[in-house]
């Protein structure tokens, strides 16, 4: 997917001068071609969701409530999605919607309203972590300019500099579990049953895994942050949302060596995702 996610990097970025929001105009709009493309959504599917997307933007006087939160991307209701699901019936090809299409013939789908719903689910997952991760990795590059301008020097630490943001500002900060036996964690007993919250970025800041945690540097030994979860619960999508960050940031690094922060970010957050929405710069 690099090459693809290359070319749309260099269309959002193409014209750009002066000041401008990377958010809106990098960051936001990267994921949904990127998702748009491996779900094999039609140029007239994607201008829909780019529409719900300008509609969400910060100061448009508008809400809506996404499957992670507030500060979720939204999503169109599901008679949007059955229509691109029936529009992949009738013209099936390699897409992923029509590998879930074949998923439901098989019966590893109960029906198209589960069908439809695990759409939903891969597009808003596909968006929410990689605006996340691209925001506020910047932003912790450019509030860092010392390691903005390292990375300048040497693009080549885009992948570096993804680690070490995902590791101090990851887009998800918690995930909730369900306990399936009593366990001990820090001398607590947790009863079989009982859910727990996880701060993943608590645990990114363990002093004991990662010396200095409090210190943003891209040049830092990769430890084992937990931004994607670990295990069986491993994020799905989390070697594409990589390759997206890093491909956005070493192409700002080649491009624009003298971005800097130009006005307060807006950041939104609750207890479980945390992103940039609003990211002006000075190119």
């Amino acid at each position: 997917m690099r090459p693809a996610i290359q070319e749309a990097v260099d269309s959002l970025l193409e014209g750009l001068e002066g000041q401008v929001d990377l958010a809106e105009r990098l960051a936001t709009p990267l994921p949904l071609l990127i998702i748009g493309r491996i779900l094999g959504l039609s140029e007239r599917a994607r201008d829909v969701l780019m529409r719900e997307l300008v509609a969400f933007a910060p100061g448009a006087g508008r809400r809506r409530a996404g499957m992670m939160g507030d500060a979720a991307p939204p999503s169109p209701d599901d008679s949007y999605w059955r229509s691109v699901v029936e529009e992949h019936r009738a013209s099936p090809g390699e897409d992923l919607v029509c590998q879930l299409i074949a998923a439901r013939q098989q019966g590893l789908l109960h029906d198209d309203e589960e069908l439809v719903d695990t759409l939903v689910l891969l597009y808003v997952a596909g968006m929410e972590t990689t605006i996340g991760l691209i925001g506020n990795g910047l932003l912790a590059l450019l509030r860092h300019p010392d390691q903005w301008q390292r990375l300048c020097r040497d693009p080549r630490l885009a992948r570096q500099a993804v680690e070490e943001a995902l590791r101090y500002d990851p887009p998800v900060h918690g995930v909730s579990r369900r306990a399936l036996a009593d366990v001990e964690v820090g001398g607590r007993t947790i009863r079989r049953g009982e859910k727990v919250l996880c701060l993943l970025a608590a645990a990114n800041r363990d002093p004991e895994v990662f010396p200095d945690p409090d210190r943003f540097d891209i040049g830092r030994a990769q430890g084992d942050h937990l931004a994607f979860g670990t295990g069986v619960h491993t994020c799905l999508g989390a070697l594409l949302a990589r390759a997206e960050g890093e491909v956005a940031i070493a192409t700002l690094a080649r491009r624009f060596p003298d971005l800097r922060l130009a006005g307060e970010p807006r950041i939104e957050s609750n207890l479980i995702v945390r992103r940039v929405t609003s990211l002006p710069v000075s190119l």
